[in-house]
């Protein structure tokens, strides 16, 4: 069984704000083992696999490495990691031994991963795992077209999503949705790059992703975390996110207003939002309540986002009558307009369907 070494120096310097080259330095034991060192950051920052508390950057058990031979590229084999989960520098081992020269590696490994003419083809996920505090374990592709002392060097070839929730509900799944932007499905690098890779779309159209298997019970004063790992770019105003309980009912819906701008090897952070829908204006929540039978919270001081039949109301009313009623003025509420008795329409938002 062959073994050879990879440490996890994929020019982590682009994924931080502020950090230095890695060093490399041969170990003493052999021409076949050698070590890198990493140097902290103090900035937030993404590693290849997964992150750690201290946002330290860790390989994981399990890691699989898809590697070919440059001068043959269809001499390919799988190593798997037998030393150094859980640290910056570990050890993989394969059954398969490949001749002698560069190679060209991908993570993750997969039976879809092929090199041919300098050409890496891989599918990127539209499903990816949920995983407290980073992204998921394998979500987060690289590549490595250079060996540095027979040691391979990887690069990240996507940036992340960091979208932060506050609330009270318990969260089975997230799913991001963007106005039109590619973000899964058949991807493509050239591997005779210099410098950087660039990640390019092959035949997909593939526009949301899904988090799974999140079982995130959210705090009311401290943000939850979700990571999206993405292709580099700038994504329009609308990307949405929709967070759902285990029974399928929608929890939250949020949909940027802003364009942005996600770089290679960085997470682009959205500001902290809760789940929570207030509606602070009484003849608003007596409205919904006389008008559609919306249930209010025990203490009547806001509508219960978290009641089924309110959900189901959030997701198909088109327009909002609010003529006739005890406390509300006559007319009929919508996007575009203003009862004159009602001074706040904030809470209008969740009602994804008004026209």
């Amino acid at each position: 069984m062959k073994k050879i070494v990879l440490a996890s120096i994929v020019l982590l310097s682009t994924f931080f704000t502020s950090c230095t080259k890695s060093e490399l330095t041969v170990a003493p034991d052999g021409s076949n083992t050698l070590s890198a060192v990493m140097e902290n950051s103090d900035s937030d920052g993404i590693s290849r696999t997964t992150l750690d508390d201290d946002r330290n950057v860790i390989w994981s058990a399990g890691d699989k490495l898809s590697v070919f031979n440059q001068a043959n590229q269809s001499q390919q084999a799988e190593y798997t990691i037998s030393q150094g989960a859980g640290t910056r520098l570990a050890v993989f081992q394969s059954n398969t031994l490949l001749d002698a020269g560069d190679k060209y590696a991908f993570y993750p490994a997969s039976a879809g991963v092929t090199c041919q003419a300098n050409v890496m083809s891989f599918n990127l996920p539209a499903t990816q795992a949920y995983a407290k505090n980073s992204f998921g374990n394998g979500a987060n592709p690289m590549v490595s077209n250079r060996n540095v002392q027979g040691e391979l060097s990887f690069q990240n070839l996507c940036g992340v999503i960091k979208f932060q929730l506050t609330g009270t509900a318990t969260v089975a799944r997230v799913v991001m949705q963007t106005a039109g932007e590619v973000v899964a499905g058949a991807m493509k690098v050239k591997m005779d790059y210099t410098g950087v890779p660039a990640l390019e779309t092959a035949n997909t159209n593939i526009t949301s992703i899904t988090l799974t298997d999140c079982n995130v019970s959210l705090s009311e004063s401290v943000n939850s975390t979700f990571y999206f790992t993405v292709p580099a770019g700038t994504y329009a105003p609308g990307l949405t996110f929709t967070a759902y309980n285990s029974a399928g009912g929608v929890i939250f819906t949020k949909t940027t207003a802003a364009s942005l701008t996600v770089s290679r090897s960085r997470i682009a952070s959205l500001p902290g939002v809760s789940e929570n829908v207030y509606f602070p204006d009484p003849r608003f929540r007596a409205m919904l309540v006389e008008k559609y039978n919306f249930v209010q919270i025990g203490d009547g001081s806001d509508i219960d986002i978290t009641n089924a039949e309110n959900i189901k109301n959030f997701g198909q009313l088109t327009a909002l009558d609010v003529s006739n009623t005890t406390s509300a003025g006559s007319g009929a509420v919508s996007r575009a307009t203003t009862p004159a008795k009602i001074t706040s329409l904030k809470g209008i938002e969740y009602f994804t369907e008004l026209t």
